[in-house]
């Protein structure tokens, strides 16, 4: 169940609060959205492993932010980009070399193995997290007044144009003085 009790003093809006039970009801996971909200407040102890705060720089969604948050389900994603598999010069060579060549040994061990399975996964991802680069989904907001107002998620590969009309359809009314 979605706990949002403890987000009363939070601006969220009815939109992002729908998106989020709808999350909840699915994965159960908005719990790690609404910690990156936390986190945006300075309410909660935890860094986040995400990316930083971004505003955007150009119409239609020019001055609001954005704030990438993480879910199990990025996991591939972010090992992806770790690795490099999404580019030209791939990560993955100079992972398998840095272990073996740690090794000092002509021959191949099971430590090597394991070692280098956990480089390419785990510690891949913990790297990611310790840098703050972890990628996900986005959680839209504005600024106002030393306030942040949450407006909606929106999704990477979503067309601008289409994340601001729904922040119009449905932001727009019930905080119309960020409009």
């Amino acid at each position: 169940m979605i706990r949002l009790a403890q987000f009363e003093d939070y601006c969220l809006s009815k939109l992002l609060i729908n998106q989020l039970q709808l999350i909840d009801d699915e994965t159960g996971n908005s719990d790690l959205i609404l910690q990156e909200i936390e986190i945006l407040e300075g309410k909660a102890s935890d860094l986040s492993s995400t990316k930083i705060p971004t505003q955007y720089k150009h119409l239609p969604l020019k001055g609001l932010w954005h704030k990438h948050f993480f879910m199990p389900e990025f996991i591939v994603k972010n090992l992806c980009l770790h690795l490099g598999i999404d580019r030209t010069n791939s990560n993955v060579s100079n992972i398998i070399n840095q272990v073996f060549d740690s090794s000092n040994s002509d021959v191949i061990t099971e430590d090597m193995v394991m070692n280098l399975v956990y480089e390419l996964t785990e510690g891949g991802m913990k790297k990611r997290a310790d840098e703050q680069k972890l990628t996900g989904e986005w959680i839209i907001y504005a600024k106002y007044e030393g306030k942040n107002y949450y407006l909606t998620l929106a999704l990477h590969d979503e067309d601008d144009n289409v994340i601001h009309k729904r922040i119009i359809d449905h932001c727009k009314p019930e905080f119309p003085f960020l409009f």
